[in-house]
């Protein structure tokens, strides 16, 4: 039995190619109630933090982090893979479209597309 967020990746191995992605977001959750969605180039948190475990305040102020005081984060992953400009304030319909995706992810259980019938 196939389970909802698998893939048979056999073709793949054997050198078939697609031609678009098999998933249109990747989600995470470390946390019970602050939630992560990759999507294209963004990276959207639920939350005003995404640390699973408090980083120590040395740490963050030897590699230029700081705390962000918005409700979420938005982050531009092809120019700011170490995630320290929070765009969350300048891009309220990325947000509203990625939430969107992550609540649906939420109520049908599962995060891959499903096979046209």
């Amino acid at each position: 039995m196939r389970q909802s967020d698998s893939y048979n990746l056999t073709p793949l191995l054997k050198g078939k190619t697609y031609s678009s992605p098999l998933r249109e977001a990747t989600v995470q959750n470390t946390n019970e109630k602050i939630w992560a969605l990759r999507q294209g180039k963004w990276l959207y948190i639920d939350g005003p933090s995404g640390e699973h475990s408090k980083m120590p305040e040395s740490f963050k102020e030897l590699r230029g982090y700081k705390d962000f005081e918005t409700a979420g984060l938005l982050f531009d992953m092809e120019i700011d893979a170490e995630q320290k400009n929070n765009l969350f304030n300048e891009y309220p319909e990325i947000i509203k479209e990625m939430q969107a995706v992550l609540e649906r992810y939420r109520q049908q259980g599962y995060s891959v597309k499903r096979p046209s019938k």
